[in-house]
């Protein structure tokens, strides 16, 4: 008997949960929304949990950065919340909006370090991989030194979804999408997307300033040196693909 989508998408994610908290379903207007982690992720769900809140009469109001990324606070449902004849609708129909958001891999790797490694933010993911490489807690984070971990250790590659490759976070080449955004012009494109999805472009919030959530630019142009770049063309070589892909297929939102 043929595996449906469903399950195949499940059996892609490297636990039960995985795609559970990955997947936002909505239905009339009919879409999935597919969180990529340090790809405009914040600011989208806000947004869409907004738009879901003026249609339906229901509050919503998040106060914090976490308090957008508790699926309990957010009205889109999980896979898990609908029944399965309903998600396999929305995952293969036609006339559903699916949908994500993609980003440059260098920039999202220099996001990750800076928002998830930094010892002063004691996130848990610092922790995991400092455990992982078997470092002190007090080592420095750099995202070049990063890179060349990853370049020699899958298993630290793959330890969090904040920086493994956006091809295994959003299922691609199995996830039937019909737009994806780029995280770079995520007003342009967002604006596309709803469009097409309620009929006008919702109202968006930069959430990285609303919550104070955000990389220094400083960051961003100090660390991109030509070798992290060729680093992360290396280890990041199938997120490259996908969007050369992306590109040809004329997905991506214009």
């Amino acid at each position: 008997m043929a595996i449906g989508l469903y399950q195949r998408l499940k059996q892609s994610y490297p636990a039960p949960g995985v795609m559970n908290g990955a997947f936002h379903l909505w239905e009339g207007p009919d879409f999935v929304y597919v969180n990529n982690p340090k790809a405009v992720c914040t600011s989208t769900k806000f947004a869409l949990n907004n738009a879901i809140a003026v249609i339906t009469g229901k509050p919503y109001a998040p106060l914090t950065f976490d308090e957008v990324h508790n699926r309990e606070n957010g009205l889109m449902k999980r896979p898990s919340d609908m029944p399965q004849e309903t998600v396999d609708r929305l995952l293969e129909a036609p006339g559903v909006h699916r949908f994500t958001f993609v980003r440059d891999p260098l920039s999202r790797l220099v996001s990750a370090v800076a928002s998830k490694l930094d010892p002063s933010k004691g996130r848990p993911q610092r922790a995991r991989l400092c455990a992982h490489l078997g470092l002190s807690d007090d080592v420095t984070f750099t995202a070049e030194f990063v890179a060349n971990v990853f370049r020699e250790d899958a298993g630290a590659l793959n330890l969090d979804k904040h920086w493994k490759p956006q091809v295994d976070c959003i299922a691609y080449g199995l996830m039937p999408y019909t737009m994806v955004g780029r995280s770079e012009r995520w007003d342009a494109d967002f604006a596309v997307i709803t469009t097409r999805i309620f009929g006008a472009p919702i109202p968006s919030a930069d959430t990285r300033t609303r919550f104070g959530h955000v990389t220094p630019r400083a960051r961003h142009i100090t660390e991109a040196t030509p070798r992290l770049r060729r680093l992360v063309e290396e280890v990041y070589a199938l997120d490259y693909e996908m969007l050369a892909e992306l590109e040809a297929k004329a997905l991506l939102c214009d």
